[in-house]
């Protein structure tokens, strides 16, 4: 097999494509299926008052307006998901909050996720280790919190690409030392904290051209 991906491109595309698929245990197919279509998104911009925003209402809102989530780059197609992405650091804590909410449904909590990733590093660790604690005490799933460790919109990969980050490598850790955090989610975070998770997806891009 090995030989055959050397002399064969397309072979080795796909071999890394299927890595890339399971990097994270349990990504949703929104998230593995995230890619951000750019046009879109360059085209949208927030005209919203950001200030008179609320952040509980603007994800309900997005959930209505966008009914086939079946790739989170339609929601770049919706100004008001733009507003959020483009605003973070304003909503951050707000996000959190949202997150431990048992009043809404997983898929708004995923949306609410994908708006967090338009933060830099230094706040999206911050946004991370309020979330964390949620996962320890089973107020959000592995699932979500694998997401949350994970999203690729559009094409960011926060946490994954700055693995020798001394925050991140210790946020990670921590979370793996959770008592309900599954061996299969231990060994997800190890991938990403050798870096082998992020030279996956640097080779897939840079194949995928």
């Amino acid at each position: 097999m090995i030989i055959l991906m050397k002399k064969n491109k397309y072979a080795m595309l796909y071999y890394i494509m299927a890595s890339l698929l399971f990097c994270c245990c349990q990504q949703s197919t929104a998230n593995r299926n995230g890619q951000v279509n750019n046009k879109v998104q360059d085209q949208l911009t927030c005209s919203e008052s950001i200030p008179e925003m609320k952040y509980e209402e603007a994800i309900l809102a997005i959930d209505t307006l966008v009914r086939n989530f079946e790739s989170a780059s339609l929601l770049f197609g919706e100004e008001k998901f733009v507003c959020l992405y483009e605003n973070g650091k304003q909503f951050k804590e707000e996000a959190i909050k949202f997150l431990a909410l048992t009043t809404v449904t997983q898929r708004q909590k995923l949306i609410s996720v994908y708006s967090m990733q338009g933060l830099g590093l230094d706040d999206y660790v911050r946004y991370v280790e309020g979330s964390a604690p949620l996962y320890r005490d089973g107020v959000i799933n592995e699932k979500l919190m694998d997401l949350i460790i994970c999203a690729n919109v559009p094409e960011k990969y926060i946490l994954v690409r700055n693995y020798d980050n001394p925050q991140v490598r210790s946020l990670l850790q921590d979370i793996k030392s959770y008592p309900n955090c599954t061996d299969e989610f231990k060994r997800s975070i190890d991938k990403i904290l050798t870096g082998i998770t992020w030279n996956e997806i640097e080779s897939f891009l840079k194949y995928r051209g």
